[in-house]
């Protein structure tokens, strides 16, 4: 019947012509994440997979990042120690270190143990956000450069967490870096390029002294053409 309609869909209180009780706090309630679908395109570097297994994948989601095997329903993993968005990733070649980057006031970078999934190092130089980050052929290092609002370049001791040597950065609107895989002086000097709009930068970091600097390379001249039909 309609009254019994009515109690069914209604409160309890109000059924029973009473107030609703205000809402109170909720005591011991948590949610974990079990699986998470899709990823943000955008981000630098945002997906990668692991050197030592292709078929483990690790990709940025929001301000988390997430692994697993391809393939496999569930058995995902989550790195989660980021306040807002990250906006690039590396992982190490040998597999072993992960780094991501953050956007807003804190701009952080995290150093990961691939591994155990433990944070490792948090790097707090940058202002604003981080742009795109790389590590050395040999893990060493971790470089990583600012948004163009930041402007500034860090090289990273991955073992000690602290910083080898820092700078100004060029390009100031960087959106890749890539490392040369040859380490020269004995195992102490590292060249790498960054790239932004139209221009070129090869850099040189001299880990035993604690030294870095660019030279800008020219680009020559160079024309974008858009084709429709």
């Amino acid at each position: 019947s309609s009254d019994l309609l009515r109690a069914l869909t209604m409160p309890p209180a109000a059924s029973q012509g009473g107030a609703l009780p205000p809402p109170g706090p909720v005591k011991g309630a948590a949610m974990n994440l079990a699986h998470s679908s899709g990823l943000s395109a955008k981000v630098v570097g945002g997906m990668a997979a692991d050197p030592n297994d292709p078929d483990r994948i690790f990709y940025v989601a929001g301000s988390t990042v997430v692994y697993g095997h391809l393939g496999k329903t569930g058995g995902q993993s989550f790195l989660r120690g980021h306040d807002d968005d990250i906006t690039c990733l590396a992982v190490s070649p040998s597999g072993t270190l992960i780094a991501t980057g953050q956007e807003g006031v804190n701009a952080d970078v995290v150093l990961w143990d691939a591994t155990t999934g433990k944070e490792k190092f948090r790097l707090s130089e940058h202002d604003e956000g981080v742009a795109c980050l790389a590590f050395s052929p040999d893990d060493r290092l971790l470089i990583s450069c600012g948004i163009h609002a930041d402007g500034k370049i860090f090289a990273w001791d991955t073992e000690t967490g602290c910083i080898v040597a820092n700078g100004a950065l060029a390009p100031r609107e960087t959106n890749a870096i890539a490392f040369a895989p040859k380490i020269q002086r004995n195992g102490t000097y590292y060249t790498f390029g960054t790239v932004g709009k139209e221009e070129v930068v090869i850099w040189g970091c001299d880990a035993g002294r604690g030294l870095i600097g660019g030279q800008k390379c020219g680009t020559g001249n160079t024309r974008s053409e858009e084709h429709t039909s």
